[in-house]
């Protein structure tokens, strides 16, 4: 119960990089706003010994521009969004930001890259862990489940948060963003 409690959040962390990207392609009318790159983008210079460049901010202004005419224009099927669905899409980008921004900060004071990768799949198993009461099943049933559940954990989340961490150390948080 406790690893797959410790699992499911890092999934929903994976998830939330690796959809938008896939699902450009596969849905049709999809449209993928990432408000995140934004909010960090603004606020690394100020909590991080980064300058903001040039680039950044014709891709703030124009990223910016984007997300409002697609929140506030209805996207392509011309459908408007909910205040909700914005919400949760701000909140999301919002706790995504803050992640990696204090990621940076604790890779900047030479924490090693597992500890923060650690640290960063802790903190995302206890903000959605209070969603595991709405599940009608939490243990993996049987060894495929298991296996499933050990590859999307520890090779899919693990590694990939490993990987994130190691490489965020070596770049300004405004470009990982």
């Amino acid at each position: 119960t406790a690893l797959w409690g410790g699992l499911l959040p890092v999934f929903f962390a994976v998830c939330q990089r690796m959809i938008p990207f896939f699902s450009q392609n596969a849905v049709p009318h999809y449209v993928a706003w990432r408000p995140q790159w934004i909010l960090i983008a603004v606020v690394a210079p100020f909590v991080l010994p980064e300058r903001r460049s040039g680039a950044v901010v014709v891709s703030l202004v124009a990223g910016a521009a984007g997300i409002g005419l697609v929140a506030l224009g209805g996207g392509l099927d011309g459908g408007a969004a909910s205040a909700d669905a914005l919400a949760c899409g701000l909140g999301s980008a919002a706790t995504f930001a803050l992640l990696v921004l204090l990621s940076k900060r604790l890779l900047l004071a030479r924490v090693h890259p597992v500890t923060v990768a650690f640290w960063d799949c802790a903190v995302g198993a206890l903000a959605v862990a209070p969603f595991l009461a709405l599940a009608t099943r939490i243990v993996p049933d049987g060894a495929e489940e298991w296996a499933t559940v050990l590859l999307l954990g520890v090779v899919f989340t693990g590694l990939s948060t490993l990987a994130y961490a190691s490489l965020l150390r070596r770049v300004t948080a405004q470009a990982a963003g």
